[in-house]
């Protein structure tokens, strides 16, 4: 695992403009929680946080999210009503993420309202969990509701991935490429 593997697979929310990225690596448990301590003792005063969601054998689900912009789109009517829908009974967000990391170890099942913890449009996930075909665009999420507003979102994080990239080769570390959106600091 390296910090460019996550300017990689998280830049818009490193940016503070995703509320969340997922990605997977393989390593081992030790490995994966040690990744995570460094991690969060980089980001602690960044207001972002990194935790292992779902960790197999050799493959670890990480997410790395904003907490406080989770809380904000977790608040949202739409979103709780889906959250509700879905089995989640306490609404706070450790609560919440917690539940999610259970789901995820189901094999049965796939938790589809994981877009939600992502910062992906309520609507567009509830269209998501009904009808997984008759999207109207195909991006970063399928989108249902609002497609110019998605397009300008990808394009942003197209721009941003595009950047952080670039920016991480030229010897930005990843403590400066994360922008700091806690508004105590």
């Amino acid at each position: 695992m390296s910090e460019e593997y996550v300017v990689n697979n998280c830049a818009p929310t490193l940016a503070g403009i995703k509320t969340g990225s997922l990605f997977s690596c393989r390593c081992q448990r030790k490995e994966a929680l040690d990744f995570v301590k460094d991690l969060n003792t980089l980001f602690i005063d960044k207001g972002l946080l990194i935790l292992p969601l779902k960790i197999d054998k050799e493959l670890t689900l990480f997410y790395v999210y904003r907490p406080e912009k989770l809380k904000n789109d977790l608040s949202d009517p739409k979103a709780v009503s889906i959250l509700k829908e879905t089995g989640y009974k306490n609404l706070k967000p450790e609560y919440l993420i917690s539940t999610l990391a259970k789901k995820l170890k189901d094999k049965n099942a796939f938790p589809h309202e994981i877009g939600l913890f992502l910062g992906y449009p309520p609507d567009d996930v509830k269209e998501f969990m009904r009808d997984k075909e008759n999207c109207t665009l195909t991006g970063y999420w399928k989108v249902y509701k609002n497609v110019e507003k998605a397009k300008r979102t990808f394009s942003q994080f197209d721009k941003c991935f595009r950047i952080y990239k670039t920016k991480f080769k030229e010897g930005f570390s990843l403590k400066r490429l994360t922008v700091n959106t806690d508004n105590n600091y």
